[in-house]
């Protein structure tokens, strides 16, 4: 059966068809073009056939990266999963053995050639190596729009194309490839807008609206910039689940201007922007994604805390899930109101936002001589150091999640609210006990200025 997979892919495109596999489908169908032509084929086929359901009780569309996907929350997967051949963030096209049995079920008659299948995909497609977080581009994408990115593309093909026999051809067969990729894309998001616009019109009462609402946004953004927060919102949740559902990035400092914007023209129904901000929580929580940061300094220098990142923090209080690490990057310019807040909301039992050290962050970035982007030059680097989008993990350097158990005691809590409000207290009459947290160097002087904090109410009480 191996032999007849690479040999007669005609015959069994039909099996492959019938199983759904269509990763596996488009990385065969170029499995005999230039490496990496198989990889752009496999994402290709996989947007064009796949199903795009809307949730029942939901309203993010896709809700999933897969058709019908086991996730951390129906299955225990550490990331979703769906078909014998899909993909993850951190490896692009994978396999997935441990489906054959469920799937060999659903199609007893062709067992053998599930068999088969899985043999030559593990030998065409080993996984080696680690693990690591990934971050889309999201400020790109919800700023210029997927068609000016694809525009970007065309036009390197374009050059590349034009110069003839002399063109070099791997150079040209990635272009050909994320050509296929950015055509899957488009086959993916018009499988969407068409689902959320027949759901919208068989839904009843308040649902329909707010459908609606979600295809009408819909239809003017990804493709093109976002000019309201909900489009920004629907792009980004699109573009992560294109992505494998890790990370976001700074989400405040992408949607932050939008959300204002609506603010201030009346247009944003806040109660709709907060269902729609507790949703990608929970999907975060559902599908295991990762990171999420907020606050920190902006590329100019700036503190970057907006409406949007007090709204953030809210939305860790509403939803006491582990996902996402929301990663607060508080600066020597962070407002007392935003540092309270989020310690109010550690307070409630959130685990989150963690605390981070943003000016020590920026500091040892700048000292490690990091090129974060190859060909930026003077402040360009400075301000790319800044804007960094990792899925900050270092205990040591945070407080919240990483650095205090989600159980951890009211009174602890009491403590850390002293350091991250710059010392100052409502407990002991607004007096400053101790420094801004981002005059500590390292994260160990953060956590132990709380300590010293809770030994200086103990002694006034």
């Amino acid at each position: 059966m191996a032999a007849s997979i690479k040999q007669a892919f005609a015959s069994d495109a039909m099996i492959l068809r019938e199983l759904g596999e269509w990763m596996a489908l488009g990385f065969y169908e170029g499995s005999s073009l230039p490496w990496p032509r198989a990889y752009g084929l496999a994402y290709r086929r996989l947007y064009e056939n796949m199903d795009v359901r809307v949730p029942e009780d939901g309203l993010l569309t896709p809700f999933e990266p897969f058709p019908h996907a086991r996730t951390r929350a129906s299955h225990e997967e550490w990331s979703a999963t769906a078909l014998l051949c899909d993909f993850n963030h951190h490896c692009g096209v994978r396999v997935n053995p441990h489906l054959a049995a469920e799937k060999k079920e659903r199609f007893p008659q062709h067992a053998e050639f599930i068999d088969a299948l899985l043999g030559d995909l593990c030998h065409r497609l080993p996984y080696y190596g680690g693990y690591t977080h990934n971050n889309p581009d999201m400020r790109r994408v919800v700023n210029d729009g997927f068609l000016a990115m694809e525009a970007e593309l065309q036009d390197e093909l374009h050059a590349v194309r034009s110069l003839g026999t002399a063109a070099p051809t791997g150079e040209l067969n990635f272009l050909l490839t994320m050509q296929d990729y950015a055509e899957g894309v488009k086959a993916c998001y018009a499988k969407t807008l068409q689902a959320l616009r027949h759901a919208s019109s068989v839904a009843q009462g308040k649902r329909a609206w707010k459908l609606q609402v979600m295809a009408d946004s819909f239809a003017g953004c990804f493709l093109l910039p976002a000019q309201t927060f909900i489009q920004g919102l629907l792009t980004v949740n699109f573009t992560w689940m294109l992505d494998g559902c890790d990370s976001i990035g700074r989400l405040d400092q992408v949607l932050g201007p939008l959300f204002e914007a609506d603010q201030r023209t009346g247009i944003l129904d806040l109660a709709l922007a907060r269902e729609l901000l507790d949703e990608l929580f929970q999907a975060f929580e559902r599908l295991n994604g990762w990171n999420l940061q907020i606050g920190g300094y902006t590329p100019t220098g700036a503190d970057g805390t907006n409406a949007l990142t007090l709204e953030l923090i809210d939305a860790c209080a509403r939803n006491k899930v582990r996902r996402p690490n929301v990663a607060f990057r508080i600066t020597k310019q962070t407002p007392d109101s935003a540092l309270l807040a989020a310690i109010d909301a550690l307070a409630q039992g959130s685990g989150r936002p963690a605390l981070y050290n943003d000016d020590l962050y920026v500091e040892t970035l700048a000292g490690m001589d990091v090129d974060l982007r190859p060909g930026l030059r003077g402040r360009a680097i400075e301000q790319e150091r800044r804007d960094y989008r990792g899925g900050v993990v270092i205990a040591d350097c945070g407080v919240g999640a990483g650095g205090i158990d989600h159980g951890g005691s009211a009174e602890v809590l009491q403590h850390v609210h002293i350091d991250a409000a710059g010392g100052i207290s409502d407990v002991i009459d607004r007096e400053r006990v101790g420094s801004h947290p981002s005059d500590h160097s390292v994260g160990a002087q953060f956590q132990g200025s709380a300590v010293d904090h809770a030994h200086r109410v103990h002694r006034r009480t």
